[in-house]
């Protein structure tokens, strides 16, 4: 027996549903989640397989019927669907698109997790645990996601306190968008993911807000400090309204 999901009580951008199938050996064992390397699939369509991570949380906690009761998982979800939000303004912007529009069919975009509870769990997941040191058991109903998996070099471009790491101009200005576009009260960062010859595609990012809506690993107002703090605007960033509020961001922990 293998560990399996039932199908997703979410759907991805196309309003598709999915299960997995994943491996008894974790992969990446993190502060907030253990991460397994799988396949997803549409159940009845077999030519559907592609590679997957499924996520679980390090805390989890079983529920019942299709409720989700994990907060972890919720904020996985609605960090992504933030991160599209701000990403398909951010892209219709008049100066953005003049710079995207010299990469004809150029794509940006973040992934969408989906939510699913454990249908089996292989009783090789125990063993494993042993030797991998893994802190959890795996347990049947727990909830957990589902992620495709992204093809490339995985790279973090822009880290949760807002430094760059070789990013491109356009992810770098797209994390100060965000706080100009949130009228200030937030600001996205922890930016990874695999670019492309004509595309960037990216994980799950981290969200610093006023009022620490976004989960563990938001660290709210000291959060957004810290990543003007280190932030440097370009050419693009220049050009949104509200700039002078960044910069007084950055003054106060100067």
């Amino acid at each position: 027996m293998e560990n399996a999901t039932y199908v997703s009580s979410s759907k991805d951008k196309e309003g598709v549903e999915w299960s997995a199938n994943f491996e008894f050996y974790p992969f990446f064992v993190g502060l907030h989640m253990i991460i397994y390397k799988g396949l997803m699939f549409v159940p009845g369509i077999f030519f559907s397989k592609k590679k997957a991570v499924i996520k679980v949380p390090r805390e989890s906690i079983p529920i019942s019927g299709n409720e989700c009761t994990s907060d972890n998982l919720p904020q996985e979800i609605s960090l992504s669907l933030k991160a599209e939000q701000f990403t398909d303004i951010y892209l219709q912007s008049s100066d953005i698109k003049d710079y995207t529009d010299k990469k004809p069919g150029f794509r940006l975009q973040f992934t969408r997790p989906l939510a699913t509870s454990m249908e089996s769990v292989s009783g090789m997941n125990n063993l494993c645990r042993v030797f991998s040191r893994t802190p959890k058991r795996l347990q049947k109903g727990e909830w957990i996601l589902i992620e495709e998996s992204l093809k490339g070099e995985f790279h973090t471009f822009i880290d949760s306190q807002g430094k760059s790491h070789n990013a491109d101009p356009l992810l770098v200005a797209l994390c100060h968008f965000s706080y100009e576009n949130s009228d200030n009260e937030l600001v996205m960062c922890n930016i990874k993911g695999v670019k492309g010859e004509n595309s960037i595609s990216l994980s799950v990012p981290i969200i610093h807000s006023i009022d620490k809506r976004y989960g563990s690993r938001d660290e709210g107002s000291e959060g957004i400090k810290r990543f003007f703090a280190n932030h440097k605007c370009n050419s693009l960033c220049n050009n949104f309204a509200g700039y002078s509020h960044s910069a007084t961001f950055r003054k106060s922990v100067s």
